[in-house]
C-alpha cells in the first residue's frame, strides 16, 4: 500500500493514465485537455486553405498577359502570397477557400491578351472582364466545365472564338461590340445556355446549329458578316429574342411554329427571300418589336405582323428604303464598310474604331447618331445619305474657370484630345445651384446631377464657364450641439427652400446618440441625419449619452483568455495538491 501511495506521487507524463487518481485530478484532466482543445481551434480560426498551384498561375498568368500593375480599382492586388489568392481583389473561392469559383474584372483597364491557360480553371463558374482593352482572341475554354456566365463585350478583342464543346454549365456568353473575326463556335450540346450575345463584331459563315438549345432565350447576332441560311428553330419554346440584323443572311425565313415565348425577332437589312412565316401560336410577340425589312422578301398581307412590326404593312421598308453609306477614312475604322439599307423613318449602325492615339469626330449628311461604347447608331433616316468619321491625334487647349460659391472639378487648363467630350463635376455651397457656358461646338450640355458633359466633341480650343448663383428665398439651419459630441456642419447655414440636406452627427469617444431632433429629419444608424423638406428657419439639436458596452472577447483574444484561464487552473491545482 505504502508502494502504492509513492507511485501514485511520481509526476505523470500524461493526462489521465492508468494511476489511480482523486476525482479532482479526473475532473482537471478532462478539463484541460477541452481547454487545450478549444484554445488551439480559436488559434486556428480563420486559417486560410491554399487554392491549388495550378489555379494560382492562372490567376498570375491572367495579370502579367493584361498588364495588372495597370488595373484600376483591384484591390487586394494579385501580387500576394501563396494562400491569399482568394482575397484578392475580383476573386470569389468556395466556402473552404480551396478554388476559384468567380473572377470579377468589369471595367479594370486590362490591357493585353487572355492566357490559353485560363482552361485550366475547371471549377470556375463565372469569369467577368467587360469594359477594358483586351485584344486578340477568346481562348479554346473546353477545360472550364464548370464556367456558367462569360462576359468579354466592350473590349477590344479581334481575334477568333475557341471552342465551347462541352460546357454543358454555360449558360451567358456576351461578347458584344468587339471585332471578333471567324465564325460562332458550335453551339450543341450545349443544354444550359440561355444567352448569346455576339453583336457588333466581324464575324463571318454560317450561324450554328440552334436546334434543340431548350432553354435558349435570347441570340442576338446583329452587325456581323453572317451569310447562308437561317437554322431551324425546332424546339426553342424559350426563346424570347432573335436578333440577326445587319448581316448576309440568305433564303426564306424558317417556321417561327412552337416558339410561344418569341417576343421579337428582328432580321432587317439582310438578303432574304421568300414569304413570311406565320406569327407563332400562341402569339406572343410584342407589339413594334420585331423588324422583318428591307429585304427582299415576298410582299403580303399579315395583321400580325403589321402589328408585331409597329407598320402597317408590314413590307412597307422592304419597298420603300434608304442607302446609308459608310465612307473610309485614314487612321480609323468604320464598319460595316459597305452600305446599309434604311426603312422610313429607320435606322442603321455602324462601329467605328480609331487607332491608338486618335480621336474621332462622325461627319457626313445623315442625321446626328448616338454612341454606344464604339458603336454609332443613326436613326429617323429618310434619304439616302452618308456616315463620314474623320480621325485625328490634335490635342486641344480646353480652359474650365467658375465663379460663385461651389467646387469645379477639374477646374484650370486641359489637354483633350481631337472628338473627346468634356466632363466635370460643379458642386454648389448649399443655397447655390450650378449653369454652365461652353464655346466647345454647341453651347449646351448633359446634365446628371453634379456631373456636366459637353454636348459636342471637341475639336479647336475652347472653353467651358460655371457660374453658381443664388437660389432665393432660402432658410437657415442651425446645427446645436449638446455636450459630449459634434455635429457637422457645425455652424448655421442656409438652404434653398424646398430642399434637403444632410449633417453628420458624431458621438465623443466612450459615448453614444442619444437623441437628434428637428427640421422633420431621420437619423440613420451611421450617423447621418437627413432634414425633412425646409421650408423655414428651423434647428437641428443633438444629445449625447455615456455609453455602456460589455466586451466580447472574440477571434484572438478569446485564444489568449482561454490560455490564462487554463493557467488559472493549473496553479489552482497545483496549490491543492500541496496543501
Amino acid at each position: 500500500m505504502k508502494k502504492m501511495m509513492i507511485s501514485c506521487r511520481i509526476p505523470q507524463q500524461h493526462f489521465g493514465d492508468a494511476c489511480p487518481a482523486s476525482s479532482a485530478t479526473s475532473m482537471f484532466g478532462r478539463l484541460v485537455r477541452n481547454l487545450l482543445s478549444l484554445a488551439f481551434a480559436s488559434i486556428m480560426w480563420g486559417a486560410v486553405a491554399a487554392i491549388p498551384d495550378a489555379e494560382r498561375q492562372v490567376l498570375l498568368d491572367l495579370y502579367g498577359a493584361t498588364n495588372g500593375v495597370g488595373w484600376t480599382g483591384v484591390t487586394p492586388t494579385w501580387t500576394g502570397a501563396a494562400g491569399s489568392e482568394c482575397a484578392w481583389g475580383g476573386v470569389t473561392c468556395d466556402a473552404g477557400q480551396t478554388t476559384v469559383l468567380e473572377i470579377n474584372l468589369s471595367v479594370r483597364n486590362l490591357v493585353g491578351t487572355l492566357p490559353t491557360s485560363i482552361n485550366q480553371l475547371g471549377n470556375l463558374r463565372s469569369f467577368i472582364a467587360d469594359g477594358n482593352r483586351l485584344t486578340g482572341g477568346i481562348p479554346t475554354l473546353t477545360g472550364m466545365t464548370a464556367l456558367q456566365t462569360l462576359n468579354l463585350s466592350r473590349n477590344q478583342l479581334n481575334g477568333n472564338i475557341g471552342s465551347w464543346s462541352g460546357l454543358t454549365s454555360l449558360q451567358i456568353v456576351l461578347a458584344s461590340n468587339n471585332r471578333l473575326t471567324g465564325s460562332v463556335p458550335a453551339l450543341t450540346g450545349l443544354a444550359a445556355l440561355r444567352t448569346v450575345a455576339l453583336n457588333n463584331n466581324r464575324l463571318s459563315g454560317n450561324i450554328p446549329v440552334l436546334a434543340g438549345l431548350g432553354n435558349l432565350q435570347l441570340v442576338d447576332l446583329s452587325s456581323n458578316q453572317l451569310s447562308g441560311n437561317i437554322p431551324a428553330l425546332t424546339g426553342l419554346a424559350q426563346l424570347q429574342t432573335l436578333s440577326l440584323r445587319n448581316n448576309r443572311l440568305s433564303g426564306a425565313l424558317p417556321s417561327l411554329a412552337g416558339l410561344s415565348g418569341l417576343g421579337g425577332i428582328d432580321v432587317g437589312n439582310n438578303l432574304l427571300t421568300g414569304t413570311i412565316p406565320a406569327v407563332p401560336s400562341p402569339n406572343n410577340l410584342t407589339a413594334n418589336n420585331s423588324r422583318l425589312c428591307p429585304n427582299a422578301l415576298t410582299v403580303s398581307s399579315d395583321a400580325a405582323w403589321d402589328t408585331a412590326t409597329g407598320v402597317a404593312p408590314w413590307s412597307r421598308d422592304c419597298s420603300v428604303n434608304y442607302t446609308v453609306t459608310p465612307v473610309a477614312a485614314p487612321n480609323g475604322e468604320i464598319f460595316p464598310g459597305t452600305p446599309q439599307l434604311a426603312g422610313v423613318n429607320g435606322g442603321a449602325s455602324f462601329a467605328i474604331v480609331s487607332n491608338a492615339g486618335y480621336g474621332v469626330v462622325v461627319g457626313g449628311n445623315c442625321p446626328a447618331g448616338q454612341w454606344v461604347g464604339t458603336s454609332y447608331t443613326i436613326v429617323f433616316i429618310n434619304a439616302n445619305c452618308n456616315v463620314a468619321p474623320v480621325f485625328d491625334n490634335t490635342m486641344f487647349a480646353v480652359t474650365i474657370s467658375s465663379t460663385g460659391p461651389g467646387a469645379v472639378t477639374p477646374i484650370g487648363l486641359r489637354a483633350i484630345l481631337f472628338g473627346s467630350y468634356v466632363s466635370f463635376t460643379a458642386v454648389p455651397d448649399p443655397g447655390y445651384r450650378a449653369s454652365a457656358q461652353t464655346t466647345c461646338g454647341v453651347n449646351g450640355f448633359t446634365v446628371g446631377g453634379n456631373q456636366f458633359t459637353t454636348r459636342s466633341p471637341v475639336t479647336a480650343d475652347c472653353s467651358i464657364t460655371v457660374s453658381f448663383t443664388a437660389i432665393t428665398p432660402q432658410f437657415t439651419i442651425t446645427p446645436i450641439a449638446g455636450a459630449h459630441g459634434r455635429i457637422s456642419p457645425a455652424a448655421p447655414f442656409q438652404i434653398a427652400q424646398g430642399g434637403r440636406t444632410e449633417l453628420t452627427v458624431t458621438p465623443d469617444a466612450g459615448y453614444v446618440i442619444a437623441s437628434v431632433t428637428g427640421c422633420g429629419g431621420t437619423l440613420s444608424s451611421s450617423g447621418k441625419y437627413v432634414t425633412g423638406v425646409v421650408n423655414a428657419n428651423c434647428s437641428v439639436t443633438a444629445t449625447f449619452a455615456l455609453a455602456t458596452a460589455v466586451a466580447v472577447p472574440t477571434g484572438g483574444s478569446l485564444a489568449a483568455l482561454m490560455l490564462t484561464l487554463l493557467l488559472v487552473v493549473a496553479a489552482w491545482h497545483q496549490r491543492r495538491r500541496h496543501r
